[in-house]
């Protein structure tokens, strides 16, 4: 099982009342804070059966979306902003499928988190919408184990097992576009490189905290949902 978009949490989930056909939300959301172009994985292994470009598929206000079963069951990854497979396809669990966008109606995406996010959905029997009450059982990403020093979160750092951590952490949220950095255990410029294009692109802190480092907040935002454990020895 694997996260269907590394580094981002669910803003509006499952279940939520609201003004969709539906009556309520019947997927998780993942806000983008209104950026596109962060990639979108294949939650388990499957095979493709629908490619949307936005007609079609399970309709035109999931936008660009895809839907790959696996056995009895259907995940779509909707409001996508490019798609990497075909119909026909088996795709591996953490593949990536498509990008982020903001395709179709994305206006369901509820206060803070209105325009460009994920919509990722599962359904069962018929794949009708809203056929069942399907709470997605695939959106949580499997879990890491252990614990970063945030003292260690820095620049410079050499063989440190929280970098190392860190490291693994930034390969899955993939910003950078398919280079990955070597797991080494040291904080260099390419780590560095990468924690600010996320402190740019996911955290939006104010600039002075976008220098490469990570301090307490960004921390816990970073590992959130990871199983990692944060200690604040700073």
């Amino acid at each position: 099982m694997a996260d269907p978009i590394p580094g981002f949490g669910i803003t509006t989930p499952f279940g939520k009342k609201g003004e969709w056909a539906a009556g309520f939300h019947t997927g998780d959301d993942y806000s983008t804070k209104g950026q596109i172009g962060f990639p979108v994985h294949a939650t388990t292994a499957g095979k493709v059966v629908i490619v949307s470009q936005g007609e079609g598929g399970w309709g035109e206000d999931y936008g660009k979306h895809v839907v790959i079963q696996t056995g009895d069951d259907r995940h779509g990854y909707c409001h996508l902003s490019k798609i990497f497979v075909a119909v026909g396809q088996a795709v591996d669990a953490g593949q990536k499928i498509g990008k982020s966008g903001n395709t179709g109606n994305v206006k369901g995406s509820i206060g803070p988190h209105f325009g460009a996010h994920l919509h990722y959905e599962e359904r069962t029997g018929n794949f009708k919408y809203n056929n069942t009450v399907r709470k997605p059982r695939l959106s949580n990403p499997p879990q890491k184990s252990g614990k970063v020093f945030v003292s260690r979160l820095h620049f410079g750092q050499k063989d440190a097992g929280s970098v190392k951590l860190l490291q693994e952490v930034l390969n899955d949220i993939s910003l950078a576009g398919g280079r990955e950095l070597k797991v080494t255990g040291d904080y260099d410029e390419l780590t560095r490189a990468e924690v600010k294009k996320w402190q740019e692109q996911v955290a939006k802190d104010p600039p002075q905290f976008c220098d490469g480092n990570l301090g307490p907040r960004q921390a816990d935002r970073l590992f959130a949902r990871t199983g990692i454990e944060v200690v604040h020895d700073t």
